[in-house]
This record gives C-alpha cells, structure tokens and sequence, in this order.
C-alpha cells in the first residue's frame, strides 16, 4: 500500500471547499484517510471532515485546473467474504 493525496470535503464552511490529505491506497478505489501531511487531522485544524481519519472510503475523480484529483465521496463498502 502507498500513500496518496486525496480531497477531504469539509462541512460548514460557507462554501464548496476541500482540504488535500494523506491516504492510503487499499486497492479498488478504497484509500484510508491518515490525516495531513503534516500529520494533522480536523481538530488541530478547527475543521469538520466529511469523513473521520481512520475511515476507508470511495474516490471520485474531479479535473481541478489542469491536474485531475481524487475527492473523498463516500465510505467505502468492503467485502470481507472468504
């Protein structure tokens, strides 16, 4: 697994906005949020994520300026059958 830069939508901010953080990447379009790469999460940074670090979840590709970015959009469903 390596680690990535994904998207986190914060929550009441008054406007559409998004914060870059560290992930994991499981495989499948599932990462595991870590924190920022300084090693911060939202109460360090007075923010609400949408999702708490620790979480696994899915990626939406979004074309931001000329780069494409991975925004975190939903938890991810993880199948644990044999």
């Amino acid at each position: 697994m390596k680690q990535v830069q994904i998207f986190m939508p914060l929550l009441n901010e008054g406007t559409t906005v998004s914060r870059p953080i560290v992930a994991l990447d499981m495989g499948n379009n599932i990462y595991k949020i870590l924190g920022t790469e300084q090693g911060e999460g939202p109460y360090d940074l007075d923010e609400e994520w949408l999702f708490p670090i620790g979480s696994c979840v899915t990626c939406a590709t979004m074309t931001h300026s000329t780069e494409t970015i991975l925004i975190a959009y939903a938890y991810a469903m993880q199948n644990n059958s044999v």
